[in-house]
């Protein structure tokens, strides 16, 4: 009987341990998400831009998503990163919770809703992280944040930063679209896998 006891002792012990471990793994977890604010700017066109940010230390990382993607694109990173450095995610105009009433699409203003954000939580010293077409608005961003960028990091993005479209393929995509946007956005999504006649699943 007092083996048994010492035995439920010491699985009560264990027990105890193991919660305390997992409510203090699981409130770090939480710790580490409420550092991640809401935020929102507008941009020089009157567009309002969210974004999330939150951590702290140098240099602020800003993560720019890609095209019809938003800023839960980066959700896995952020709070990883904000332990060593400020982090923001930003959603583009067009994009996740940001305005749509923009009148001129354009690279250069994406980036400038890059440039806005910056501007608005006082960053300095940045790197910009940008996946695929995040990697144009933030070559556009770096012109507009002078001296303010150390770095420029592309995911899957900027193959030939040199390469430019003439006009007059430019004017066919966008005919395409205006035409049948769902079946063009389809063809290309198709055209950048190694099957695109194959059906998706």
């Amino acid at each position: 009987m007092q083996a048994t006891s010492l035995l439920d002792a010491n699985v009560a012990h264990r027990l105890a341990r193991s919660l305390l471990i997992v409510s203090l793994l699981i409130g770090a977890a939480a710790q580490a998400e409420e550092r991640l604010m809401h935020g929102v700017t507008q941009a020089k066109d009157g567009v309002q831009i969210h974004y999330e940010s939150g951590g702290r230390g140098s240099p602020a990382l800003v993560f720019i998503h890609g095209w019809n993607c938003d800023r839960s694109y980066w959700s896995a990173q952020l709070p990883f990163f904000a332990a060593t450095h400020h982090v923001v995610a930003i959603d583009l105009a067009g994009h996740g919770d940001s305005g749509t009433n923009r009148e001129e699409w354009s690279m250069a203003n994406f980036g400038a809703d890059v440039a806005v954000v910056a501007h608005a939580l006082q960053l300095e010293d940045i790197i910009l992280v940008g996946h695929s077409m995040g990697g144009q608005v933030a070559l556009e961003a770096a012109k507009l944040l002078k001296g303010r960028v150390k770095m420029i990091i592309g995911a899957d993005t900027l193959s030939d930063v040199s390469l430019r479209y003439a006009d007059a393929q430019l004017a066919a995509m966008l005919a395409a679209m205006e035409a049948d946007f769902p079946g063009t956005v389809d063809g290309m999504v198709r055209s950048s896998f190694s099957c695109p006649h194959q059906t998706p699943r």
